[in-house]
């Protein structure tokens, strides 16, 4: 049959785009070629790029609605959070070949690099990243993550060491190398009273404009079972110092009576919550079935307070300029931090044990992808 002008030949190809998919599309001058020489045919809507016939995608991962991104930080035109190619998978962030992402490879699955730190093969790709904006578990340590004062891993000296930003409080954590969010270490902490790391470092301040103004995150993986759940207080992590009424402590995550929660002790106990019997949406204390989960805090001058896990945020444990949210209980003053706990401690008498992993503190928020 007799060839089509170049120009008419384009013209007729974006036709036929517009007829096939219901929307415009974008064409290039030369069809990108993989190891089979095929070619790769572009489709958009939820489910992101696919790619056909043995091409080689060098940039090509697209996010959620099929559309191109903008380069991230460290890389070439990569997906936006959540999306995914047929041959591979994109991390949060997403990049084609750098951090926070994946390229993909090959016509029949891929290979995730970057912070995914995993890998995904098979004809058909692989998921989603789990929610929260978290690159997953597996592959090497993060730290340190620029822009924070400390980034921590275990993967180097272990707390209490001379060269570790952090001490021990209690029953002593120990480095582990059974459990690990990413690399190959953790911190186990165990013990029916008190079993912390502790650390100093970021608070060296003399106002709450210095010390109280900062952003925290650490992976944790609990071994409560869910009919061993302490009624009584338990505390995961403190940020103690000095100017309150009370003992100068805010154990800014933990629980009672079944409830996570945050607390203080000023004049008396306060609670972010009301202490009523838990609702079927209020968040327990985290249980061996949970898994590792992302714990974000967010300490401000105001005596203002914000928890997330997994990247959502707690409302229940919300703190406005001093007024906890739920309860209406006062938090006014925080003390002016000058330490921080992580780990556990419980004023009762069952036994605990528990892993953490990545802890991070900064001025400016810790993704979990981070």
């Amino acid at each position: 049959m007799p060839k089509l002008p170049l120009v008419r030949w384009r013209s007729a190809l974006a036709a036929a785009c517009l007829v096939s998919l219901g929307s415009a599309c974008s064409s290039s001058s030369d069809a990108p070629t993989g190891s089979g020489g095929g070619t790769m045919q572009v489709q958009t809507g939820s489910g992101g790029a696919t790619q056909t016939g043995g091409g080689n995608s060098s940039g090509g991962s697209f996010g959620s609605g099929g559309q191109f991104t903008t380069p991230s930080s460290g890389g070439s035109p990569g997906s936006s959070s959540g999306g995914a190619a047929s041959g591979g998978v994109t991390g949060s962030g997403g990049s084609a070949d750098g951090t926070g992402g994946a390229k993909a490879t090959g016509s029949g699955g891929g290979t995730a690099t970057g912070m995914a730190g995993s890998s995904a093969t098979g004809s058909g790709g692989a998921a989603a990243p789990p929610p929260g904006g978290m690159a997953g578990a597996g592959g090497p340590s993060l730290c340190p993550v620029a822009g924070t004062v400390i980034c921590d891993g275990f993967e180097g000296a272990a707390p209490g060491a001379a060269t570790s930003d952090f001490t021990t409080d209690g029953t002593a954590p120990v480095v582990d190398t059974t459990k690990a969010y990413r690399g190959t270490k953790s911190i186990k902490f165990s013990g029916a009273a008190m079993s912390y790391i502790t650390t100093t470092k970021p608070f060296t301040g003399m106002s709450k404009m210095t010390n109280n103004d900062f952003w925290g995150r650490y992976f944790i993986f609990d071994n409560w079972a869910a009919a061993d759940v302490p009624t009584s207080h338990a505390v995961y992590g403190t940020l103690s110092g000095t100017g309150t009424p009370g003992d100068g402590m805010f154990h800014f995550v933990g629980g009672s009576r079944g409830k996570l929660q945050a607390e203080i002790r000023n004049a008396g106990d306060s609670y972010t919550d009301n202490m009523q019997k838990p609702a079927a949406t209020d968040p327990s204390f985290p249980t061996s079935a949970d898994g590792w989960q992302c714990w974000e805090f967010h300490v401000q001058p105001d005596d203002s307070f914000d928890f997330y896990i997994n990247g959502t945020e707690v409302t229940e444990m919300k703190i406005t300029a001093g007024k906890a949210n739920m309860s209406g209980m006062s938090f006014s003053p925080l003390p002016l931090i000058n330490k921080m706990q992580i780990g556990w401690q419980y004023f009762g008498s069952a036994m605990n044990q528990g892993w953490i992993d990545e802890v991070a503190v900064g001025p400016n928020r810790i993704p979990c992808g981070s």
